[in-house]
């Protein structure tokens, strides 16, 4: 189980794509950690950005970032997991969420912030979408009153 004192879900939701040539704007549940490294580390940039995005949207739908970085016995490390949620309940599916977990030698946490963001991006990139919107359109038909 995550643990939520460290990646608790951000309580206000931002649009804001966190991308410097993206069109689509993604709404993202965060932390304001992640939302720093986020801004200080290029924000989320993969080639298939447009397209998730856009997905994304159409699904009605919003990425939940669980993702932190540490300095751990010499070395720094950042992980992230991405899943799924209702854009208008706290409806989240995190059946076929994504995972990634960078580690770096250079003991520093400017490095583990900026693997971080690089695991997020990682995640992003091999995210099978389809899959994921699907397993979110299951738990919204477990509570139809999510349904709107």
């Amino acid at each position: 189980m995550l643990n939520f004192k460290t990646v608790a879900v951000a309580a206000v939701l931002a649009l804001s794509s966190l991308s410097a040539n993206a069109d689509c704007l993604l709404t993202l549940t965060r932390t304001n950690e992640v939302e720093k490294s986020l801004n200080q580390y290029g924000g989320l940039s993969t080639p298939n950005f447009q397209t998730i995005c856009q997905k994304i949207n159409r699904a009605k739908a919003r990425v939940v970032i669980a993702a932190n970085s540490v300095v751990l016995q010499g070395k720094s490390i950042g992980w992230a997991s991405l899943t799924l949620g209702d854009l208008n309940s706290q409806i989240i599916s995190s059946s076929n969420a994504s995972m990634s977990t960078f580690v770096n030698s250079n003991a520093s946490q400017n490095v583990a912030d900026e693997l971080m963001v690089a695991a997020i991006n990682d995640a992003l990139k091999q995210w099978d979408i389809d899959r994921a919107i699907a397993s979110l359109s299951q738990e919204r038909a477990a509570f139809p009153k999510a349904k709107k």
